[in-house]
């Protein structure tokens, strides 16, 4: 019955300037066309209309749930495209809900309307609720506008409607690429991998590097990262994806620290360095960060302030007002908790007692340690991951 795709997409895009927003629509769009693209799912075409993009497709449920899954995207609901006389309107949401509407559930009718329909949304529910009232009177189905089992949504547009009972709901954000390209640190656990996925979720093309520190930690880090690697580019399906790793792991093994307490501040510090140059090289915006304010010993202001003096090029960080709760619940909504909450072998680097504040002196001794020479060694040993 259903026979197209209503996309509804952030309301941050219609606020924009007619120049921004129609080139984001068209991102969007075009997004949403590569995912569908990439795992083969038919359509017969795909247009822009009013604030909404309708894709005509006779597998409208898997198009669906796919394209919920585009950054931008807040609703991708299969609907039955009719004209949009009333008779039609009635007749077909009588079938949708006869279908959706099981024996004593309660429901309630949405509709909306472009303002030159001559009907109002409101009595348009009434007509339509009392329609479908009356055609399932034997299912004992009853009204309840406001914590209905379930809902009929009508959309009326200038000569179309869409009628529909089902919603797949996206996690909103901008299209992926309208807002700049960013590198990341990341570890693929889940602070880091919840910031890169934020400032995808943003609009940002973020190109993680995960820093391997063999035999420094176990092989099952590495393995983490490469599995949450996967799990980000499946948010970006059809769309270039790519991603470092470099080896710093024999670079602690020759380096040696006035103080080991600093370990874990050289070896961000290093991170910063590298990343800031790859950065550069990518023409990249600046370097993302899992950090959340004092929730690790290099975490503390005083220590950000020495690590963000250690680029030029502006920090992001998504999570600096979170605590561990709320970036576990929040990948929980998404589906990643499980791949970036697994345990991994912990760092023999890494202090008994790491340092909560960098002294004048010893920073200046990090500062003079890593020199060009050292993160250009690092950089010789980066990798270039590119998903398919």
């Amino acid at each position: 019955m259903y026979n197209a795709v209503l996309v509804k997409y952030s309301g941050e895009i219609p606020l924009k300037s007619s120049p921004v927003r129609s080139r984001w629509e068209r991102k969007l769009l075009n997004n949403i066309i590569s995912r569908l693209r990439a795992v083969g799912l038919h359509f017969e075409r795909v247009r822009r209309e009013g604030g909404r993009i309708f894709i005509h497709t006779d597998k409208p449920r898997e198009v669906g749930r796919e394209v919920a899954k585009v950054f931008g995207v807040i609703e991708a609901n299969p609907v039955v495209e009719i004209d949009n006389t009333l008779e039609t309107i009635r007749r077909t949401a009588i079938e949708i809900a006869s279908q959706a509407i099981g024996p004593g559930e309660s429901f309630a009718v949405r509709a909306r309307r472009v303002k030159s329909y001559s009907i109002q949304s409101k009595e348009i529910e009434k007509i339509v609720g009392a329609d479908i009232l009356k055609a399932l009177r034997g299912k004992n189905v009853r009204v309840n506008l406001d914590n209905p089992d379930k809902k009929i949504f009508i959309e009326v547009r200038e000569t179309t409607a869409y009628v529909y009972s089902e919603v797949f709901k996206g996690v909103g954000g901008l299209p992926y690429g309208v807002s700049g390209k960013f590198v990341a640190l990341f570890s693929g656990g889940m602070d880091s991998t919840l910031a890169a996925w934020l400032m995808m979720r943003r609009g940002a093309e973020v190109i993680p590097i995960h820093f391997e520190l063999t035999p420094h930690y176990g092989s099952d880090a590495k393995e983490r990262a490469l599995t949450t690697l996967k799990w980000l580019r499946e948010w970006v399906k059809g769309l270039p994806f790519k991603a470092y790793i470099v080896r710093i792991g024999e670079i602690h093994s020759q380096v040696s620290l006035p103080d080991e307490r600093y370990r874990c501040i050289f070896c961000k510090y290093l991170m910063y360095k590298v990343a800031e140059k790859i950065a550069l090289e990518e023409n990249a915006h600046g370097v993302v960060t899992g950090e959340a304010l004092a929730q690790v010993a290099s975490q503390t202001p005083q220590n950000l302030m020495f690590l963000s003096k250690a680029v030029s090029l502006p920090i992001y960080r998504p999570l600096i007002w979170m605590d561990k709760n709320e970036i576990a619940n929040m990948l929980q909504e998404i589906n990643g908790y499980s791949i970036t909450a697994k345990k991994v072998i912990a760092c023999k680097l890494a202090p008994k007692h790491p340092v909560t504040y960098v002294r004048e002196e010893i920073g200046k001794e990090i500062e003079a340690i890593v020199t060009d020479d050292l993160v250009e060694e690092a950089l010789n040993t980066a990798e270039p991951i590119i998903f398919d």
